[in-house]
């Protein structure tokens, strides 16, 4: 599924003809082999600073193609201001926050038998790509 015209407008602060312009993308760019691509041209649209990614060191999962890359997100400068993401867990693109996604992402995947948090050692960290 891909974010709405709507939600890109709202959530990312675009005019309706740039939220057209980048739903249009997103719907030609849909996996992940061309995510990246797709949000290059996000970041030109959303006068951004780039692409970047998120890798958890160590693994939390291993998805097939991507490695240990969990998050591909568009960079605007502020971890807790939305932005445009590809998750590759859900293998879909998604505006969120990438600090928040972070957070949640520790929650879901670095807890212990017991039910505590446990972080991974080597953590979740930012990547350029």
């Amino acid at each position: 599924m891909i974010p709405s015209k709507k939600t890109l407008r709202t959530h990312l602060n675009l005019t309706p003809e740039n939220a057209c312009k980048l739903r249009s993308i997103l719907e030609e760019h849909d996996r992940y082999t061309r995510s990246n691509e797709a949000l290059t041209q996000a970041s030109d649209i959303m006068e951004a600073c780039g692409v970047e990614a998120i890798t958890c060191q160590g693994g939390c999962w291993d998805n097939d193609y991507h490695m240990d890359i969990v998050l591909v997100y568009v960079n605007v400068g502020d971890p807790y201001t939305n932005t445009l993401a590809w998750d590759a867990e859900s293998d879909r693109f998604i505006v969120t926050t990438w600090g928040d996604w972070v957070e949640a992402h520790e929650r879901r995947h670095c807890h212990n038998l017991d039910g505590h948090v446990e972080k991974h050692p080597q953590g979740v960290f930012p990547r350029r790509s």
